[in-house]
């Protein structure tokens, strides 16, 4: 990591102590602000935002140890590396100093090669932790993307069963349909015919045949059940699943009304006059 994208910002009130800092680091190409306030550092701070701070301790009001205070309690500059600068040594200040958020503490008078030392490992873990941020939002925003992916895909799959469902109840009413309007009638008529034992065994064969065709739709095809409507034979095989009116309404894109109309006349065609009779379980012993 190169320097000279690096900002360090120093904060001392003894401008003979800024100058100090400045001679020691005006080697390391880093780009190097001060202030002689805390006030005019949290300006600078606004400004600039530097990559470090290199804080004093006593100074008029904001004190380090206040500005430490301020600047860890904001969002906009908690991450910045603070590391104190001052002649004091007692573990009580170092320890406040460590409590209020600062990486490091710095002792006057300075050793430039402990001191650039320091500031360059802080640099660098400061470095670190911004690149692991970045990473973990860019992998935050993938596993979004992929997520809202999956979420696309499963809704796609669901309207594509669904299609297919419907697909499937279609057929099954055209099927029954037919088989109701067109050919159970030709088959009766042509049983009323004076047939001979070879085409009434024929034509036998034929109504097994076609029994055996509709058998996946309907178990038993029995005459209640043929004189249903397609979409009443479809409202029946949903209520013998145990469907609720409002799943059936969004199934069939059918008010609830409508649905309490259909029960009624599949009640009345099916010859269940019986109140007390569940249509659910009649309509499931009509297939035993």
């Amino acid at each position: 990591m190169e320097n000279v994208n690096q900002s360090i910002l120093i904060v001392d009130d003894v401008a003979e102590n800024v100058g100090i800092l400045i001679n020691l680091l005006e080697n390391e190409q880093y780009r190097i602000s001060y202030a002689f306030d805390g006030n005019e550092a949290l300006k600078k701070i606004d400004v600039i935002h530097p990559d470090l701070i290199l804080l004093d301790i006593m100074m008029p009001e904001p004190n380090g140890f206040e500005l430490c205070r301020i600047l860890k309690s904001s969002d906009k500059t908690k991450e910045i590396p603070v590391i104190f600068i001052t002649a004091k040594n007692h573990p009580e200040d170092i320890v406040e100093g460590f409590n209020l958020g600062a990486v490091d503490y710095v002792t006057k008078p300075f050793i430039k090669r402990e001191l650039i030392a320091r500031i360059n490992n802080h640099l660098l873990l400061n470095h670190a932790k911004e690149l692991l941020k970045k990473s973990n939002e860019r992998l935050e925003q993938q596993v979004k993307e992929r997520t809202q992916h999956l979420e696309e895909a499963n809704s796609a799959m669901k309207f594509i069963l669904k299609q297919r469902d419907e697909y499937k109840e279609e057929l099954k009413d055209n099927v029954l349909a037919n088989a109701k309007e067109l050919i159970y009638p030709c088959l009766e008529n042509i049983k009323k015919c004076d047939l001979n034992e070879e085409l009434s065994t024929y034509i036998s064969q034929i109504e097994k045949y076609i029994n055996e065709i509709i058998s996946p739709f309907i178990t038993k095809i029995s005459a209640p059940i043929l004189k249903l409507t397609p979409t009443e034979i479809r409202v029946a095989n949903y209520i013998k699943e145990g469907k609720s009116n409002k799943e059936m309404a969004e199934l069939l894109n059918l008010s609830e009304n409508t649905l309490t109309y259909h029960r009624y006349h599949i009640r009345k065609k099916i010859g269940l006059n019986n109140k007390k009779i569940n249509l659910r379980t009649f309509l499931q012993s009509l297939e035993s």
